[in-house]
């Protein structure tokens, strides 16, 4: 499955439910549900992190690489639990800000991001502030640095656009 709403329609199925069913037992309208799965809208952060505690991992659903299950759902949820970055896991609510954090930056600058292209940013990102630090602290501090790199990104791009350039 190449693209995020797949992913997810997969995991609903796996789930046994019907997609109304599965946006109440994430607490999210139908409409919404809809939107995310069929790729006309993408989850929020606090979205993945709701499926994430139903066992699922969002790196997964992001980009389509890993397991899409996670190795102990039951225990998904508290700060002790979380999968250590540095391995093979992706911290969930890492992933959800950074997801979280580019949608909201892109939106906010005018800018269109198709799903696909929102999780591969993600994966890099996401990528790049494990490896800056171990601190998951200091992982979360630093989506504020994430937002003013990406508000920058984002401007050049529209900038490079205005003066047609491809």
């Amino acid at each position: 499955m190449k693209e995020i709403g797949g992913r997810l329609h997969a995991i609903r199925q796996r789930a046994g439910l019907s997609q109304r069913d599965f946006s109440d037992r994430l607490g999210i309208g139908f409409t919404t549900w809809q939107a995310i799965e069929s790729g006309r809208n993408v989850p929020s952060g606090e979205t993945l992190l709701k499926i994430a505690a139903l066992g699922f991992n969002p790196g997964w659903i992001l980009t389509g690489q890993g397991c899409m299950r996670t190795e102990d759902p039951g225990e998904m949820g508290g700060s002790e639990a979380r999968v250590d970055p540095a391995g093979a896991g992706v911290d969930p609510e890492l992933m959800g800000r950074v997801v979280d954090t580019i949608a909201r930056v892109a939106k906010a600058g005018g800018a269109s991001i198709p799903p696909i292209d929102l999780g591969r940013r993600a994966a890099e990102k996401y990528t790049e502030l494990v490896a800056a630090t171990a601190n998951p602290d200091e992982r979360l501090a630093m989506l504020k640095l994430l937002a003013v790199q990406l508000r920058a990104e984002f401007s050049a791009n529209a900038i490079s656009h205005e003066k047609g350039a491809p």
